[in-house]
């Protein structure tokens, strides 16, 4: 019976989300030993657990730029210093990862068997490892996204694409949360032969997920109906919430958006990071 209630879940849970997440999960089970069963009963490895979550407390501390509470659960019977753990949960008010700030981040490990080595403060992944975040932005995390050196780079590789780069530039981004949606203005410079004024180009768009990426959608250019769906791919094009994430040196993590909601000016956004084995 109980098997049968489990199937039911896992199979309720992929349909939800689209992908099965437990296909990436480590196959691996904690393995009991004598030695963990002993710092088990004599409390050691409480003690050990505790020296760990500090020092990964102070590591992801590092890694976002601000303060954080971290919460680590071990197996019974297993020495901690081993680097596996059943669960781990981070939070954060506010962090600043790679130059994107976001608020009230949460993050916890989705699979039930983990493991991990910390060396030279370094963060390697010995299992694959499932993260299960969610996280808000503000005007003011917008802001710092608008104004960073990736969103920069958007916006010189759609100056110096072959086509766009020959007939505008675009310039001076300004985005804000504005009725639910996101409010976008330009300044575009033409080509002295269509133009000798740059000119400002305003316009409305909402936030979707597609193939668990964030996309833009629902464009509006100044309240005027027409069928855009043309213009979306340029548009996304202008995307700031389109980036790679890099968890210490393991490049391959992949970051999988499921939900998105503006609400109150505030983006709301939960889903999944799939963190590879580390080479």
């Amino acid at each position: 019976m109980k098997k049968i209630i489990l199937f039911l879940a896992v199979l309720l849970f992929n349909q939800a989300f689209g992908f099965d997440y437990n296909s990436f999960c480590s196959t691996n089970v904690p393995k009991k030993t004598l030695g963990g069963e002993t710092l088990s009963a004599l409390g050691i490895n409480s003690i050990n657990r505790k020296i760990v979550q500090k020092e990964l407390t102070k590591a992801v501390n590092k890694e976002i730029n601000q303060k954080s509470k971290v919460r680590i659960d071990t197996f019974f019977g297993t020495n901690i210093l081993n680097g596996e753990f059943s669960y781990l949960n981070i939070q954060a008010r506010s962090a600043n990862y790679k130059n994107y700030s976001l608020s009230d981040l949460n993050i916890e490990t989705f699979c039930p068997y983990n493991k991990v080595d910390y060396k030279d403060k370094e963060l390697f992944f010995l299992e694959p490892m499932v993260l299960k975040y969610s996280l808000k932005i503000t005007q003011n995390d917008l802001d710092s996204m608008i104004n960073s050196s990736n969103y920069k780079k958007i916006l010189e590789n759609v100056n110096n694409d072959k086509v766009l780069s020959s007939l505008i530039k675009v310039n001076n981004p300004r985005v804000e949360i504005k009725d639910d949606k996101l409010a976008f203005k330009y300044e575009i410079t033409p080509l002295p032969f269509v133009s000798k004024k740059p000119f400002d180009v305003a316009f409305k768009a909402n936030l979707k997920v597609e193939d668990n990426k964030l996309a833009l959608c629902d464009f509006d250019l100044n309240s005027i109906k027409a069928n855009y769906d043309k213009f979306l791919p340029f548009i996304n094009l202008l995307n700031p919430m389109n980036y790679n994430i890099k968890i210490n040196k393991n490049t391959k993590a992949e970051l999988k958006v499921e939900n998105v909601r503006i609400k109150d000016s505030i983006i709301n956004l939960d889903g999944f990071v799939l963190v590879p084995k580390s080479i």
